[in-house]
């Protein structure tokens, strides 16, 4: 091993090690926080701006509710299984920081917020190692600073089974201008995930990454648009994704290549039993799929103008006279504001207190909090002629041709499937961070 690999194999260590002691806190935090309060923990609170998410969901048992109010800065491990995190009745709240659902927490619900992921480590967020965690109508960004979403760890062999991410917003993540790492949600270690009815647009590189190891994932009924890559399928050494389906998502506009594309470095596995089918593809940088017959079949797929309402601003909802109307989003994405409901005994639910057996002060964050970080600065615009470099596999071949214009509006949309573009894999390889050991170093 040279000396430059034992630094990097060091630095995950001492990465994993931080976070590790982070998740053993709130474990610690858990446990104290309870043996304080009462024997027993409370079913639901409500907390406002200037009392802490963390102290709050360490009070909760399995089954608990936590509803949030207001405007909350600070980083959130969450280590119990079944609990629900998500705004309260007629209101919309806003967490910034980084959020991870660590291995073992299960069943978790994150729905109805606007999550914010800007944080000092600069890691992912949301980071999701526990399994069946559902995220639902939420508002996801972190300003341009890093990768959101990421499903698992190979390099800590936690795999994240059956997350399920459902009519989300999931937007503006990831470094500007794109270098080929920050990704809208990254698969690392993943295994059957539900990707639907998200709205996914505006991130740095690929809307969706599966790589290396993301095997029986759906992706269907999304808007995938305006990222540098719409969806990729990938592998590394020994690992591809597998069995994974791609189907009714209008996936457009990619800015840097392909809307669908792949990557499998020469002489590493490839990807079996993927599918692309029933979508609508448009305008992508290079063209709209390449590595049908190599890394998946594609069937039944159109190009065609998807005529949203308003893409400028953000609408994506399909004109009536849309030639993708079967496809995209059933319901619209994102956080909506929930009505207030009573209880069987005709009672507000839930209570604003914090709940029985807990304390104010519990709930309270220090007085002085961490200060947010600002967001990084852009940096330089690479050239246009060399993108910047890879680690290893060392070499890529070269796509098979210059980059295309969009193409040309027409009357009548035109059906792809096994004539899409086939040739060499995109250079556009998957770059670091395939364990994200980049991020973690941050918390080492």
């Amino acid at each position: 091993m040279d000396i430059a690999r034992s630094f990097l194999v060091d630095r995950r260590r001492s990465a994993w090690g931080a976070l590790s002691l982070l998740a053993l806190a709130a474990g610690l935090a858990t446990a104290s926080t309870v043996r304080a309060a009462s024997a027993s923990q409370p079913a639901s609170l409500t907390i406002s701006s200037g009392q802490s998410v963390q102290a709050a969901v360490n009070q909760l048992a399995p089954g608990g509710t936590l509803y949030l109010s207001g405007t909350f800065t600070e980083d959130v491990t969450i280590s119990t299984s079944d609990i629900t995190v998500t705004s309260a009745p007629g209101q919309i709240a806003t967490l910034r920081g980084r959020l991870i659902i660590w291995d073992g927490a299960n069943d978790v619900v994150i729905s109805n917020l606007r999550l914010d992921g800007r944080n000092a480590a600069n890691a992912p967020s949301p980071t999701v190692l526990g399994d069946r965690a559902v995220f639902r109508n939420n508002d996801v960004t972190n300003a341009s600073t890093e990768i959101c979403f990421i499903l698992g760890s190979l390099n800590r062999g936690y795999v994240a089974e059956g997350t399920v991410i459902e009519g989300n917003r999931i937007h503006d993540c990831g470094k500007l201008p794109p270098q080929n790492r920050d990704h809208g949600i990254y698969l690392e270690y993943a295994r059957d995930t539900r990707i639907v009815s998200n709205y996914i647009y505006d991130n740095a590189d690929r809307g969706i990454q599966l790589y290396p190891d993301a095997d029986r994932t759906l992706i269907a009924n999304n808007v995938i648009d305006g990222n540098g890559e719409g969806i990729i399928f990938s592998g590394s050494g020994s690992l591809a994704s597998d069995e994974n389906t791609v189907r009714d998502n209008v996936v457009a506009n990619s800015a840097v290549r392909y809307n669908v594309e792949y990557y499998y470095a020469p002489g590493s596995a490839t990807g079996t039993g993927n599918l692309v089918t029933r979508n609508c593809l448009w305008g992508g940088a290079q063209g709209d799929i390449l590595g049908d017959g190599i890394a998946f079949a594609a069937s039944d797929n159109i190009v065609a103008d998807p005529l949203y309402v308003d893409r400028q601003g953000k609408d994506f909802r399909l004109r009536p006279e849309s030639p993708c109307g079967a496809m995209g989003p059933t319901s619209e994405p994102g956080p909506a504001v929930v009505a207030a409901t009573t209880s069987s005994a005709g009672e507000p639910a839930p209570s604003s207190s914090p709940g029985a057996g807990s304390s104010q002060a519990a709930l309270t964050s220090p007085s002085s909090p961490s200060p947010e970080p600002a967001p990084a600065p852009a940096p330089a615009p690479a050239s246009a002629s060399a993108p910047a470099p890879a680690p290893a596999p060392s070499s890529a071949p070269a796509p098979s041709s210059a980059p295309q214009s969009p193409p040309s509006p027409t009357s009548s949309p035109t059906t792809i499937g096994s004539t899409s573009t086939k040739g060499p894999p995109s250079t556009g390889r998957p770059k670091g961070r395939s364990t994200k050991e980049k991020k973690l170093m941050a918390l080492a």
